[in-house]
């Protein structure tokens, strides 16, 4: 795991507790990533989206540089309900719902999300991964965060 020691306390929680759940997600190491979910329970909701939808966000680009169809999707999901069959909080829907807010669509006005959403988006981004480090990527997400906290709006 990376250190984030140059990130305040609060943002080196949030970094630690992704790096450590997708290090568990690629070990199949069920009881490591409920722990590391659980320290992802006590951040702020808003930035983990920022910084989950960035890190998906990215690596769906970088993985489909052509754009991702239905196929691929459809083929993206299959895989992540195998590789991550180990995991109690797999959730086919969570999964789209996953996918479907990192692509920035909502499936229904009213649907609320999934507590299952956020333990499932990190299994899509460890499957998206492909087994390269999250640190990279990761850097890139807090960045943005960052941006987003301190632009001043008009």
């Amino acid at each position: 795991m990376t250190n984030y020691s140059d990130w305040p306390p609060p943002v080196r929680l949030l970094a630690a507790a992704i790096d450590d759940a997708v290090a568990a997600a690629e070990a199949a190491d069920e009881p490591a990533f409920a722990d590391a979910l659980g320290r992802l329970a006590r951040v702020d909701r808003e930035p983990l989206a920022v910084v989950l939808g960035e890190l998906a966000g990215g690596l769906l680009a970088q993985t489909f540089p052509d754009g991702l169809d239905a196929a691929d999707a459809e083929e993206l999901l299959a895989r992540c309900t195998t590789r991550f069959a180990w995991c109690d909080v797999l959730a086919e829907d969570a999964l789209v719902q996953a996918l479907a807010g990192t692509l920035g669509l909502t499936l229904a006005d009213d649907e609320p999300l999934l507590p299952a959403a956020v333990p499932n988006g990190i299994l899509l981004i460890t499957e998206l991964l492909a087994g390269r480090r999250v640190a990279p990527m990761l850097e890139v997400a807090l960045r943005e965060l960052h941006r987003r906290q301190t632009v001043e709006l008009p």
